[in-house]
Parts: C-alpha cells; sequence; structure tokens
C-alpha cells in the first residue's frame, strides 16, 4: 500500500462502516491506528456449524470471547482459498450486514458490520455459501475484530481469530459432519 493510500486509511473516521476497509487482502493487516492498545485485544474466536462443505453448501459462522459482557464495534469476516490466493463464496447481507462498497470491494467473499455502534457477539451470525463450482480442498475462514473499549474511537483495539479451516467434500448435507 502506498503512502498516499495508508494516508487516506489513517484519515477515515473511526469505525465508519463498523469495519476497517478491506485489508483482508493484505496480511499482516494494516495498522489503523499509530498506537496498538497493550496489552491487544485476546480470546476472540470464529466458529462455523460444520468443519466441511460442498459445492453450493451454506455453512454459518460466529464468534465468541471469553467474557461474555465483551463487545465489538466491528468485524470484518471472510473465506478464502487455503493458499491465501483469493476469496471464495458469498455472505448473504442484511439490514445489520454488508459488503464492503465501492472503492475497497472485497466482493461477496467478505463481510462486514454498516454502523460502528457496540455489538454483543452473541447476536452475531454470518451466513455464507460455497460457490457451485467448489474444487478447493480446504478453505480458512477468520474474521477481524475491533473490539468495543468504551469510548467514542476504539481504533487502537484491533484483533484477529484464529484461522478457522474448512475442507471441501462431494456431499455433505447429511453425508458428513
Amino acid at each position: 500500500m502506498t503512502s498516499l493510500g495508508l494516508l487516506l486509511l489513517l484519515s477515515l473516521p473511526a469505525n465508519r462502516l463498523g469495519s476497517p476497509i478491506c485489508e483482508v487482502n493484505q496480511l499482516p493487516l494494516v495498522p489503523m491506528s499509530s498506537t496498538l492498545s497493550s496489552p491487544p485485544p485476546d480470546g476472540w474466536r470464529l466458529h462455523s456449524n460444520r468443519a466441511v462443505t460442498s459445492s453450493g453448501a451454506g455453512l454459518r459462522f460466529t464468534v465468541s470471547h471469553p467474557n461474555t459482557n465483551q463487545k465489538l464495534r466491528g468485524i470484518l469476516v471472510w473465506v478464502k482459498r487455503g493458499d491465501g490466493t483469493g476469496g471464495v463464496g458469498s455472505f448473504t447481507t442484511s439490514a445489520t450486514f454488508q459488503h464492503i462498497p465501492p472503492p475497497a470491494n472485497c466482493e461477496q467473499w467478505a463481510l462486514s458490520h454498516n454502523n460502528s455502534d457496540p455489538k454483543r457477539w452473541q447476536d452475531l451470525s454470518f451466513e455464507w455459501t460455497a460457490p457451485a463450482n467448489l474444487d478447493e480442498t480446504t478453505l480458512i475462514a477468520r474474521a477481524f475484530i475491533i473490539e468495543d473499549c468504551n469510548q467514542p474511537s476504539c481504533r487502537s483495539f484491533q484483533a484477529l481469530t484464529n484461522v478457522l479451516e474448512i475442507n471441501t467434500a462431494m456431499f455433505v448435507n447429511g453425508y458428513e459432519d
């Protein structure tokens, strides 16, 4: 990313869309704050309702935290090929979730909140559908979270969840766990 691009990213209002612009294409993530919280947020986990998927099958992703009172301001969740070369499948949008709009379009394989209000992690559920022509053996899902810090701006409270591996199979629904 160029210096101008980083400057533009850092000048965006905090969590304008509930999550950073699509850094999913750059790991490690581009810092959104010149000072990250110390210690950084910890304990965020990404889960799916199944560890295996197939062409056209759906999965539900959820997040969790050991502290049941912990909230988050924003989340960016995505599914990519196991080798990290590109996004896969599509997330369902809703009144709460949206695809990242242009110019930072992440396409349909990434999803974010459309506001920066604090959210209970227990209320978050993300519906994803595998592409009809799925030919991968392993997919990876991950989420980038901005934890609620009880202040107007929480840009320094950034956390990455675990990498969730999802295997692919020819048949799933009712045939495999």
